[in-house]
C-alpha cells in the first residue's frame, strides 16, 4: 500500500529530533501555513495518509486545534511538548492514533510510524 507521511515540525532553529533519521521519506513542514496547504491537497484514497505532529508548546499545539477539519482525513500521531492535563485536553481534540510526550523514548513513535506503513491493507469483507 502507498502511503504518505507528513511531519509538521516548526522551525526552531535547533536540530530536528535524531529519531525523524528512522522514519520512511516524508515531507516535513514547518510552518502552519504550509502544513494546512499539505493536508488540504487532493491526494488518491488509496494512500495511507499519516501526519505527524510535533508543536514546540502548548500554544503551537492551539493553533493546530484551531483548523481540526483538515485532520479528517489522516492519521494524526502527535508528539506532545509535555503532559499537563490542558496538553492532553488540545490534544484529543484532534483524535491522534497515538500520542507521546516529548522526551519519553521517542523511537516509539518511529517504530509505530514504520508499522502503520509497512502492515498490509486489510481486504474487505462483505458479509
Amino acid at each position: 500500500m502507498n502511503s504518505r507521511l507528513l511531519t509538521y515540525v516548526p522551525d526552531t532553529g535547533e536540530r530536528d529530533p535524531e529519531w525523524l533519521n528512522l522514519l520512511p521519506p516524508h515531507t516535513i513542514l514547518r510552518t502552519l501555513e504550509n502544513l494546512k496547504n499539505a493536508l488540504t491537497l487532493p491526494t488518491d484514497y488509496r494512500e495511507l495518509q499519516i501526519v505527524l505532529l510535533l508543536p514546540l508548546d502548548v500554544e503551537d499545539l492551539r493553533k493546530l486545534t484551531s483548523v481540526p477539519d483538515c485532520f479528517k482525513f489522516w492519521r494524526v500521531l502527535i508528539e506532545l511538548p509535555d503532559e499537563s492535563r490542558e496538553t492532553l485536553h488540545l490534544a484529543q481534540t484532534l483524535t491522534p492514533r497515538y500520542f507521546s510526550v516529548r522526551g519519553v523514548c521517542p523511537e516509539f513513535m518511529a517504530e509505530i510510524i514504520l508499522k502503520m506503513v509497512s502492515a498490509p491493507k486489510e481486504p474487505r469483507t462483505t458479509i
